[in-house]
C-alpha cells in the first residue's frame, strides 16, 4: 500500500510538471516581446539558471479553513539591453484572481523576491518557488533564455 501511495504521489507531481511545461503555459513570447513596463531591482547579477521561462504548480494550504489549493505559477526573467525584467503569472485559486504582468521584484544572485511573501530561488542547479512558509516547489524550465 505504501509503494502505491508513493507511486501515485510521484505520478501526480510528474503530471503537474508536464501540464505546466507543455500544455498549460500562460506566458507567451508575445507577452515578453517589446519593451517591459517596469524592470527588476538588481542588487547582484542573477544566477544564469534563473533566466528564461519557468513554471510549476504550487500547492498551498489556507490555514484558517484547512483548504488545500494548487496554483499555477510562471515567470520569465530576461535581460533587456543592460537591465533585467520579470514577467510573472499566478492564478490564485479560491479568489479566482490572476496576477499577470511585469513586476518590479528584487534580484540578488540566487534569489528573485517580492518581500515578504514570495521567493524564487536557485539551489543546486534547480529553481524553486516558495510562497510564505509553504514548502518550496521545484519549477520546470518551459523556455530557454533568449
Amino acid at each position: 500500500m505504501k509503494k502505491l501511495a508513493i507511486a501515485a504521489a510521484v505520478f501526480c507531481l510528474a503530471w503537474a510538471h508536464f501540464v505546466v511545461a507543455v500544455l498549460g503555459a500562460e506566458i507567451s513570447r508575445g507577452d515578453v516581446s517589446g519593451k517591459p513596463e517596469v524592470y527588476a531591482k538588481v542588487v547582484q547579477e542573477p544566477n544564469p539558471v534563473l533566466l528564461g521561462h519557468w513554471g510549476c504548480t504550487h500547492t498551498t494550504k489556507v490555514f484558517k479553513t484547512g483548504e488545500i489549493f494548487t496554483e499555477p505559477i510562471e515567470y520569465w526573467l530576461l535581460k533587456v539591453e543592460d537591465r533585467y525584467a520579470l514577467y510573472f503569472y499566478r492564478y490564485k485559486h479560491g479568489k479566482e484572481k490572476k496576477y499577470r504582468g511585469w513586476r518590479e521584484w528584487t534580484v540578488k544572485t540566487d534569489e528573485i523576491s517580492s518581500p515578504p511573501e514570495i521567493s524564487i530561488f536557485a539551489k543546486d542547479g534547480a529553481v524553486y518557488y516558495q510562497w510564505k512558509d509553504d514548502k518550496p516547489t521545484q519549477m520546470t524550465r518551459i523556455e530557454e533564455p533568449r
